[in-house]
């Protein structure tokens, strides 16, 4: 999960595995990710919802959306889905979600997976061609910023 802030601030978070910790990419010295930050992001991101779909005709600079926090998640099973995140407007963020990639899950549960998957990437797809609107409260897991994530100094020397 990558965040590239409009302000160019970012972070990257990674695992090797669906079971294995999240680990701050690039960290420096004595930075220590918070691991349940870190899953709180990755959890939201995976559960998305969205308010409403903005008005068609919309301009990519009236929904912020020409200079957009980028958010990058890259899955397991070959896909990679990209949120831009434009201006807030009341209580939610304009936004464009894309998926890239074909679904090659691997191991004992693939063939399970890869249907679960061909059932919901269309719909997924299709979303691509609309602006929408992801309430504020849905992002804030997500739209954290690097020294956020990190552990606090105190509570490394527990």
């Amino acid at each position: 999960l990558e965040l590239r802030a409009a302000d160019g601030s970012a972070w990257q978070i990674e695992r090797s595995g669906d079971n294995a910790d999240w680990k701050l990419a690039g960290a420096r010295g004595d930075e220590k990710l918070e691991v349940s930050k870190a899953n709180a992001a990755a959890y939201t991101f995976g559960r998305i919802e969205l308010a409403d779909a903005a008005p068609k005709g919309l301009k990519p600079e009236d929904a912020g959306l020409d200079k957009p926090t980028v958010v990058t998640a890259t899955t397991f099973d070959g896909l990679s889905y990209t949120l831009k995140i434009g201006k807030l407007e009341g209580d939610n963020h304009y936004a464009s979600i894309a998926v890239a990639g074909e679904p090659k899950p691997e191991g004992q549960d693939a063939e399970a997976r890869l249907k679960k998957i061909s059932e919901r990437l269309p719909r997924e797809k299709a979303l691509a061609q609309y602006v929408v609107l992801i309430p504020k409260s849905k992002l804030e897991d997500i739209l954290k910023a690097r020294a956020d994530l990190l552990a606090k100094k105190e509570d490394k020397k527990k």
